[in-house]
């Protein structure tokens, strides 16, 4: 009795599924990773992609600070209110001025320090985390921080730049027009003499493209037109970056490649984006 008990009781070996068995694995994440072993970008892709983004300007933070105070200046006494370059804590909660703007949030665009016999800012800071409503519902915002720190030389000025954040504005047809993210530490100098030059570390994005620049920059010392120098690496729709090294201290070419993939040389002349970034990061 025992043993026919346990005989109807003990649980079956399960039968083979058949719709399991000789099944061909599904390879659609095969097919997907195949698809993304590199870039499908070529040489010709890159530089329309460095030609669409460099002709909305050059990011930087003079520009952001400028704008904000153009937009504060569109107020009424009431509101912003807080003072000339500030939206303080009594706008956390918003407020919408007689000439139909709304402001919310703080923010503030100065000079905290200024060298006594040039009026040069020595200290320049933006805060931001507000949103300015135009009187159409269009929406300005701003969140980050951006900081110029200038040092007086014999002859010209020597300045470090450093700022992280976020800014859009639809109303503008230049780079602050898309949503732009920065995040950078800069350095340069400016000469009485015309001479200047520019170097950044950082990724920046606007336009829908990303660029990520490395030790990148532009000069006009040793007789160079505003060429650039460095390694600049674009980022191609599907998220591969592609790394563009200049050969030399002012140069048109250097080679492509996007990990072990080589895509040839490109010769571009960036010195117009040169003299409009070298202009835009002069100190003022």
């Amino acid at each position: 009795m025992t043993l026919l008990m346990l005989a109807c009781t003990a649980s079956p070996t399960p039968a083979e599924d058949s719709t399991q068995a000789g099944r061909p694995e599904d390879t659609a994440a095969m097919r997907y990773e195949a698809e993304r072993e590199g870039t499908a970008w070529t040489a010709d892709d890159v530089e329309a992609a460095l030609i669409a983004m460099t002709a909305l300007g050059s990011p930087n933070p003079r520009e952001i600070g400028d704008h904000f105070l153009a937009l504060l200046s569109r107020g009424d006494e009431d509101c912003p209110g807080a003072g000339p370059a500030t939206l303080g804590q009594d706008n956390l909660l918003g407020c919408t001025a007689d000439t139909g703007y709304t402001y919310t949030g703080i923010g503030w665009t100065f000079d905290e320090q200024s060298d006594p016999e040039s009026g040069v800012a020595t200290w320049w800071r933006h805060g931001a985390e507000f949103e300015v409503l135009y009187p159409d519902g269009t929406r300005y915002y701003g969140a980050g921080q951006l900081d110029i720190w200038v040092e007086r030389l014999d002859g010209g000025w020597a300045w470090t730049s450093e700022g992280s954040g976020s800014w859009s504005d639809p109303t503008r047809v230049d780079w602050l027009g898309t949503p732009a993210s920065l995040a950078y530490l800069a350095e340069g100098t400016s000469m009485g003499s015309g001479l200047e030059d520019i170097t950044v570390q950082g990724g920046v994005s606007y336009n829908g493209g990303a660029l990520h620049l490395d030790d990148f920059g532009f000069s006009t010392f040793d007789a160079c037109p505003a060429l650039p120098h460095g390694r600049l690496r674009v980022r191609d729709p599907q998220g591969y970056w592609v790394d563009w090294d200049l050969e030399g201290q002012c140069a048109t070419c250097g080679q492509l490649t996007s990990g072990d993939q080589d895509l040839g040389e490109l010769c571009l002349d960036l010195s117009a984006w040169g003299k409009v970034t070298l202009d835009k990061w002069r100190p003022r």
